[in-house]
């Protein structure tokens, strides 16, 4: 079991002014940090009442501070007329506003600034942090230019201008001294931890994380201060490189998400309910997901409670195309599924099989059209110089491939041999809201490899029973993949009922193996 993350966040007590062995670093040695306080009124929240967070794009929180520079006997440094460099850990610092104010910079006044900052991205125990960095900013086009980019060696260290003189934060710096580097820091301002669905980009249509780059500890619904569980996070699927958890109580989709660990997670299971969930979210291909992660778990306990993990959506054909209702449903349970279901409030009768046209033999060119291919049922392989793939900037191994693609019974051979991708084609017949009969015919990319006696391409053209999975998104080539975890997910055989999803896949403790979990 890991250790719990926990955010630290930058205190005052540790953020002490230094002196460096350099002069130009030691502007007022005197300042030996700053303290800010809120402006009256101000609602910081409380441990055991936490404010929304607020995301980019919604209106930032407006948190009205009192900048004061220090003097080691804690009284007012009224010496101290220069800019302080304002951050907020985590989050975003939106704006600055009030007397002194230059962008997210603020110069005090004899040694003072009162000051409203606009933030948003902020979660946890966020803190506003001051740093004296010696940043006096000036116009860019001044007149004469900003010393850290006037081409003089102003402060007679031998290095000129930014970047390379460290006194030099930026190119519209007008002074090439540093400074103290001081710092303080508010009080915490108690924010929310945001869900799977916030750092998924539930506000943006998950095409994006607001959370890009940064390490965010999530809400996995454990409550630590009254040990309760207010909603569960359920580990869905173990794989070779991480795991996969959803928010099981988030309606607003894009409550699923992938960890990648490297590898397989030590000691963690399917049926797993999270207590803490932290990493850094990162955009693979359109797909977003942590990396590096750290999270605490509650093993489960077949004898306490159910498994937990949700029933996978049923995938219509109208879903194929539906670019925004996918990205909705990627990295958690989906299926498609021969047989009839309501969804809705609408009956759909499914038919499922494995494309037709799926084989090592290389397809004819049509001869109708010299650019295009005919697929048959052994027939699919567009790697015509046999190197191992589909080469696109060959005009025959591209317009094959693209002949594949527009084929809904054809599975491109060599992508199945080199990643073991294959195509479901699904027949999906309901009424239309008038009463006519209709029936849409699609296909989706499947995967298999997760179970080493599953044979694709043995099923070529048969009726399946049910094939379930995680979704898995690459935008590199903007497609949706089911990826079966284990053999429990395949129904190749439309006879053979699959196992209930809270038994598929799932491997309960022995009692001996749950008192080491402890």
């Amino acid at each position: 079991m890991n250790r719990n993350f926990l955010y630290i966040p930058l205190i005052a007590a540790a953020m002490a002014g230094t002196s460096c062995s350099s002069s130009d670093l030691a502007v007022n040695p005197r300042s030996v940090g700053f303290s800010l306080e809120f402006g009256d009124g101000f609602d910081a929240g409380a441990r055991d009442r936490r404010r929304d967070i607020t995301l980019n794009g919604a209106s930032p929180v407006i948190v009205p501070i009192k900048i004061r520079a220090n003097r080691s006997n804690g009284s007012v440094d009224a010496s101290f007329n220069r800019f302080v460099r304002l951050n907020v850990k985590p989050g975003t610092v939106v704006s600055v506003t009030g007397d002194g104010a230059e962008g997210r910079n603020v110069k005090l006044a004899d040694g003072e600034a009162t000051v409203n900052v606009a933030i948003v991205g902020s979660f946890g125990d966020a803190r506003i942090v001051a740093e004296d960095l010696g940043y006096e900013p000036v116009s860019p086009t001044a007149d004469p230019p900003p010393a850290c980019s006037d081409g003089k060696d102003n402060n007679g260290n031998g290095l000129i201008d930014f970047p390379a003189d460290p006194g030099c934060e930026f190119a519209n710096d007008n002074t090439e001294a540093g400074g103290s580097y001081s710092a303080g820091a508010t009080p915490a301002i108690y924010f929310k931890l945001p869900r799977i669905a916030d750092v998924r980009g539930a506000s943006t249509g998950g095409s994006t994380t607001p959370f890009k780059s940064q390490q965010v500890s999530m809400d996995t619904g454990f409550d630590q201060d009254t040990d309760t569980q207010k909603f569960d996070t359920i580990v869905t699927r173990i794989s070779g490189s991480g795991f996969y958890a959803t928010d099981v109580d988030d309606r607003r989709g894009y409550s699923s998400l992938f960890a990648f660990n490297f590898n397989a997670p030590p000691g963690m299971r399917v049926c797993d309910r999270l207590r803490a969930l932290s990493g850094t979210a990162t955009e693979f291909y359109g797909s977003i997901q942590l990396s590096y992660p750290t999270w605490t778990v509650e093993a489960w306990d077949k004898d306490k409670r159910e498994c937990g993990v949700p029933e996978p959506t049923i995938l219509t054909v109208a879903n194929f195309a539906d670019t925004g209702t996918l990205l909705r449903l990627v990295h958690g349970m989906v299926k498609v599924q021969s047989g009839t279901f309501t969804i809705n409030n609408v009956a759909h009768t499914f038919a499922v099989r494995v494309t037709k046209h799926f084989g090592e033999g290389f397809p004819a060119v049509d001869p109708n059209n010299p650019k295009a291919y005919l697929m048959a049922d052994n027939a699919s392989n567009c790697d015509f110089d046999k190197n191992g793939s589909v080469d696109f900037s060959k005009a025959d191994e591209k317009a094959c491939s693209d002949s594949c693609t527009s084929d809904k019974e054809c599975t491109e051979y060599s992508n199945f041999v080199a990643r073991q991708n294959f195509r479901l084609v699904v027949e999906d017949s309901y009424e239309d809201i008038e009463g006519n009969k209709v029936t849409d015919v699609g296909n989706i990319q499947a995967d298999a490899s997760s179970s080493p006696v599953a044979k694709p391409l043995d099923q070529r053209g048969k009726p399946v029973g049910a094939f379930v999975g995680v979704l898995a998104y690459f935008s590199g080539g903007s497609q949706f993949t089911i990826e079966a975890r284990c053999a429990d997910d395949i129904g190749f055989d439309p006879a053979v009922a699959l196992k209930k999803i809270s038994e598929a896949c799932v491997f309960a403790r022995t009692p001996e193996q749950l008192e080491e979990t402890q």
